[in-house]
Order: C-alpha cells, then sequence, then structure tokens
C-alpha cells in the first residue's frame, strides 16, 4: 500500500497537468486531492516543493522504464527503437511535454535544473546505446551525443508535425 506523500504526489501530477502550476492553488489542491491543506504542507514546503516533487517521481518512473529497455540483451538497433517507441509513447501521453513546457514558463531555479538534468540522463540512454552500436558496427562512426540529439530532435518534430515513423526510420542517421 503507499503512503499519503505518495499519493499525494502521483494525484497532483494530473491536477498539474491538467491545470498548470499557475492555474491552481495549494488550497484547490488540498480540495481536489481530499485532504486538509495543513496535511499538503507536512509532506511539501510549499505548492513549488510539491510541484518538483511530482516532476522528479514522474521522470524517476521514466528513467527506470528507460534502464529496463537498457538492460534487455537486444542488439543496439533493437533497443534503441524500444528506447525511440517509449519517449514516443511519453509525448503521445503528453505528460512529458506538458512538464516541461510548464517549467519553461514558471522557470523555478530548482525545478528547471530537475528537468534539465533528467534530459541530459534520457539523451545519456540514448547516446549509450549508439555508442554500443558504432562499436558493434551496428552504426557509423559518429558523435554518439549529437546523434543522440538528432535523434531525439527527429522524434520531437516528427511527434510535432504528427508525422508516421517509418520503418527503420533512424537508419539516415546511424548507418
Amino acid at each position: 500500500m503507499k503512503n499519503k506523500k505518495t499519493l499525494i504526489i502521483e494525484k497532483s501530477l494530473i491536477l498539474f497537468k491538467n491545470n498548470s502550476f499557475f492555474a491552481i492553488s495549494a488550497q484547490d489542491l488540498a480540495k481536489r486531492l481530499n485532504i486538509q491543506k495543513s496535511l499538503l504542507f507536512y509532506y511539501f514546503k510549499n505548492k513549488t516543493n510539491l510541484y518538483y516533487e511530482v516532476i522528479n517521481n514522474y521522470f524517476e518512473n521514466l528513467k527506470n522504464k528507460f534502464a529496463i529497455i537498457f538492460k534487455k540483451n537486444l542488439s543496439a538497433e533493437k533497443r534503441l527503437q524500444l528506447l525511440s517507441e517509449l519517449y514516443l509513447h511519453e509525448l503521445d501521453n503528453s505528460e512529458l511535454t506538458d512538464l516541461i513546457n510548464i517549467v519553461n514558463k514558471n522557470s523555478k531555479q530548482p525545478i528547471t535544473d530537475l528537468v534539465y538534468q533528467i534530459q541530459e540522463e534520457i539523451i545519456n540512454f540514448f547516446s549509450l546505446v549508439v555508442e554500443e552500436g558504432i562499436r558493434k558496427g551496428e552504426f557509423r562512426k559518429a558523435n554518439a551525443y549529437n546523434m543522440s540529439l538528432a535523434l531525439i530532435g527527429y522524434l520531437d518534430k516528427n511527434k510535432q508535425y504528427n508525422i508516421k515513423l517509418k520503418k527503420n526510420w533512424f537508419e539516415f542517421l546511424l548507418k
């Protein structure tokens, strides 16, 4: 059974996603969470602290999903495909995009730093797979970090313009 703090964090993700950081007050959060405002402040110093914890929890769960794919005994190409599909799935759910966009508008330094740190970790998952593919001869020699940025940018743009990815879409970059 989940503890009260975890439940508050999980339910707050939905509230922040649907209402944005600025559109919902701490009092509104407590009311919608069906808890006393004092309980909210027992667990979280303020609304910004809760928001930080919501983003941190979301990204920790996402990183765990990436780590599971990363550890699979598959070719680098297949792992890269699975990482990309997970990334696109998160964009489809729009929680990732919504949280990042809200953070960019919000620009609370600890929250912004956290998002940039997590984004960098996601890029590193891609980079490690690309590096492995280069070592094993699956991909052409190139800067793995830059190739990963290009791949993620390609995924973002395709999602933004609602373009269907073609089979082996990343071959043009990696092979």
